[in-house]
């Protein structure tokens, strides 16, 4: 618990949990013919801690209030909208069901206590792993906190838990059964190990995006990737389900047929000379950077981004990619200030990758053009861009984040990489900032 209450000292909040517990209490079922009630009368109920409630509309709002007003104070990783309301239909039945009476005044800020007392749960997630293949001899490979790891190792590592109720095979599938009293959970020869530390209800989606980071990272950190590796017309296979080779259905034209044709899966290969690269000093220092940032450093910014990266390259449909990949650069690239963006983006990145103004006037030209099919697609819903317009995205965020990521020291503040090509705008060359690594704040 915190020294100083975030909740407790909020006087709103502490009004809204008064007024839901209010209405909780009169939404109690205290009779056989309310329970009979609760069953037909088309409003809904829940049971915690031996207390029915029927969740009629002034409940329902009340509760909703609360709800949004405490994951507003909560993070998106520690907060999800499902626990946060459980908890709250089991403060108020606590309540309803002490041995001695509390006020209404004191309940609200034990249920807020309660609450926020709920730490995030730190959890290993374990996940198949279809975006990296091993070689021979190599076993694993860490980038921060994601781990692609054997198989054989990580059902090891489950087996030593000890738990009967478990079950951890190797056999090259995926997906869970129930057999002989037993959850059999199945893996291909790779999988993923990934700390997560969030609301019990996050830690797949908060273990998805840091796999999706760390994806990404390894793009920067270590080229050419060996095997079917994912270039600019390919599409990135989903870090934990199988992709398919082929386009399910057909069309015709005439009597003639399609079927869609046949792709072999794209992956990684992780190979002695990449495990060296993403485990030298420099990697990880530069994976530490990214994900346990400073203070709205450009390594923050850059956590936020690589994600985004990731799905764009996955996704089938270019107009989604294309929004992706846009969103990635303005997460790095846009100040804090309002500016126009589309020229503020275009600006940034013809800094970054031409020297020559000639150059840099030809790639803001570009950008702008880009940047007016994303604004078209956001705002008038019409689809412009085409396959040529998603790869020249890909190859120019590609190129963009190479950059950051192994020329710009990623503690020095966001607003210090902006400066920077600020300054460069008028044809000077870009030269990447750095900073005493000692003068940034930790991220809090």
């Amino acid at each position: 618990m915190p020294a100083k209450s975030r909740f407790l000292s909020d006087p709103k909040l502490v009004a809204l949990a008064s007024a839901f517990l209010e209405d909780a209490d009169g939404a109690a079922v205290r009779s056989h013919e309310e329970m009979s009630a609760a069953f037909t009368d088309g409003h809904g109920w829940a049971s915690h801690s031996g207390v029915t409630f029927i969740q009629r509309p002034a409940v329902r709002a009340t509760q909703a209030a609360l709800v949004d007003a405490i994951l507003r104070k909560l993070s998106t990783r520690a907060g999800h909208e499902d626990e946060v309301r459980s908890a709250t239909w089991r403060e108020a039945a606590l309540w309803l069901t002490a041995d001695e009476p509390v006020p209404l005044a004191d309940a609200a800020r034990q249920l807020l206590k309660a609450i926020e007392a709920r730490d995030e749960v730190t959890a290993d997630l374990v996940l198949p792993n279809y975006t990296f293949r091993r070689a021979p001899g190599v076993e694993s490979v860490r980038i921060g906190p994601v781990e692609v790891l054997d198989a054989e190792v990580a059902k090891a590592r489950a087996d030593a838990l000890d738990n009967e109720h478990l079950r951890f095979v190797v056999d090259g599938g995926r997906g869970s059964a129930f057999r002989e009293r037993a959850v059999e959970i199945s893996y291909p020869a790779t999988c993923w190990w990934v700390r997560v530390a969030a609301s019990e209800r996050n830690v797949r989606d908060e273990g998805a995006w840091l796999i999706d980071t760390a994806i990404s990272l390894a793009r920067f950190l270590h080229r050419p990737w060996g095997g079917l590796a994912v270039g600019h017309k390919d599409l990135e296979p989903h870090a934990f389900e199988p992709s398919p080779q082929d386009q399910s259905g057909a069309f015709f034209v005439g009597d003639r047929f399609s079927g869609g044709g046949r792709t072999a899966a794209r992956y990684y290969e992780l190979d002695g000379t990449a495990v060296r690269a993403l485990e030298s000093d420099r990697a990880r220092s530069i994976a530490a950077s990214i994900f346990e940032p400073t203070k709205h450093s450009v390594g923050g910014r850059v956590a936020l981004a690589l994600g985004w990266l990731t799905r764009a390259r996955r996704t089938r449909d270019r107009f989604e990619a294309l929004l992706f990949y846009f969103t990635a650069l303005e997460t790095l690239l846009v100040p804090g200030k309002v500016e126009p963006v589309s020229q503020t983006i275009s600006r940034q990145v013809a800094v970054i990758l031409r020297d020559k103004p000639t150059n840099r006037r030809i790639m803001f030209q570009r950008m702008r053009q880009l940047y007016e099919m994303r604004s078209t697609l956001v705002h008038a819903g019409q689809r412009t861009a085409l396959a040529s317009d998603v790869r020249t995205m890909s190859v120019v965020t590609d190129h963009v984040f190479m950059r950051v990521v192994n020329e710009v020291d990623l503690s020095i503040p966001a607003e210090t990489l902006i400066a920077s090509l600020n300054d460069a705008t008028f044809g000077d060359p870009w030269e990447p900032p750095k900073a005493d690594p000692l003068e940034a704040t930790p991220e809090g």
